[in-house]
């Protein structure tokens, strides 16, 4: 399994001699991408079938002087009777230039009410401290000039090779952020007695059902036809 480089690191397979062995010409091949000092990445070295081409998702470190929830809000027009319309958007202030730069972002966040002046406030802090999700091509983005604006000190890697984070972790991240899993400040469930829901995940997966009861960041109870009731999770549901 012989692999073509990425990225123009300027090796090619007439720099490794015919009479190598393969394990001796992939050594030589490791050593001459490291000896680049440029991330460049080789499908055979470091991508199995377990590990995809194509765009992933990986971990960037942010700065945490500039891990605050900050919301931009842009008029879209008017409707009616000259109502505006404004989409509104929150991220991290660390996260911005990372959205700014065309790169996908996730930053799960736990969410808390405090009083400040006598008033109920909404704090959102990010779940996994300065760390955030960035989805990219690892072979055609140009990521290393995010490591140049200043907001992103580092991005996880092994060998130079930024770390692949499973898209089903992700996924169960998301479901969880969208159960309320992480929102200390909700009086109620996202889940109302009666809706509809698919089980994402364990031995039901697929199957669709009714809620039965829900309490915020507690198991739901779920209405099965003709197997009656369970309780799970509410990151495995996913809301239909």
């Amino acid at each position: 399994m012989h692999g073509t480089l990425i990225g123009g690191s300027g090796v090619k397979d007439q720099d490794i001699g015919a009479q190598d062995s393969y394990v001796e010409a992939e050594e030589k091949r490791l050593a001459l991408i490291r000896s680049k000092n440029r991330p460049v990445l080789a499908k055979a070295d470091f991508c199995p079938a377990s590990f995809p081409l194509g765009r992933v998702w990986c971990i960037a470190v942010l700065s945490p002087e500039r891990m605050q929830w900050t919301v931009r809000r842009r008029l879209l027009g008017l409707v009616g009777n000259a109502e505006p319309v404004y989409d509104e958007h929150g991220c991290f202030n660390a996260e911005r230039p990372v959205i700014e730069a065309g790169f996908e972002t996730f930053a799960p966040c736990e969410t808390r009410t405090k009083i400040r002046r006598g008033r109920k406030v909404i704090i959102r802090n990010p779940l996994f401290s300065s760390y955030i999700f960035i989805r990219m091509d690892r072979e055609k983005d140009d990521w290393p000039t995010l490591l140049d604006s200043g907001d992103v000190e580092d991005i996880l890697r092994v060998m130079g090779i930024p770390v692949r984070v499973p898209d089903q972790f992700i996924e169960l991240l998301e479901r969880a952020e969208q159960a309320g899993a992480y929102d200390y400040s909700a009086e109620k469930s996202p889940f109302s007695v009666g809706e509809s829901v698919e089980i994402a995940e364990g031995p039901f997966t697929g199957i669709i059902a009714k809620i039965k009861s829900a309490r915020p960041r507690q198991r739901v109870k779920l209405l099965l036809q003709a197997l009656g009731t369970i309780d799970i999770d509410p990151c495995f549901l996913r809301k239909i």
